[in-house]
């Protein structure tokens, strides 16, 4: 599989209600709304942040279509054979793997030892 790595770091936020969540979408943002769990990624620019380090995120460069099994469970098995934990976002489209931005770069051998390529990509989404 080919990967496109974010240059951008993110930040994971907390947020009270889904107006807030809401109020911090921004161009490549990921956001979970679930009750009682609303939670967003937001680019670190974006200085609207309380709490979480930088994450790197690193897509599938590819579109998955939706009945496609085990293309998460190969990442993330990878991904802990070298002792990164990571957060796996699915969209309609794609896959969306985020690791503390301080395990970017072993996140990035990882992949390539698997087999996979990493490109660097000023856009995520």
């Amino acid at each position: 599989m080919r990967f496109q790595e974010h240059v951008t770091p993110y930040r994971l936020v907390r947020c009270e209600d889904l107006e807030s969540l809401r109020s911090m979408m921004v161009n490549g943002a990921f956001a979970c709304a679930f009750e009682g769990d609303h939670s967003i990624l937001v680019p670190i620019p974006d200085a609207a942040s309380h709490a979480g380090d930088g994450w790197a995120c690193f897509r599938i460069d590819a579109d998955i279509p939706l009945g496609t099994v085990g293309v998460a469970a190969e990442v993330t098995g990878l991904l802990a054979a070298a002792d990164i934990s990571v957060l796996v976002m699915s969209g309609y489209r794609t896959d969306y793997f985020l690791v503390r931005d301080s395990q970017r770069q072993p996140a990035r051998d990882a992949l390539i030892g698997g087999g996979h390529y990493v490109d660097v990509h000023p856009e995520c989404v």
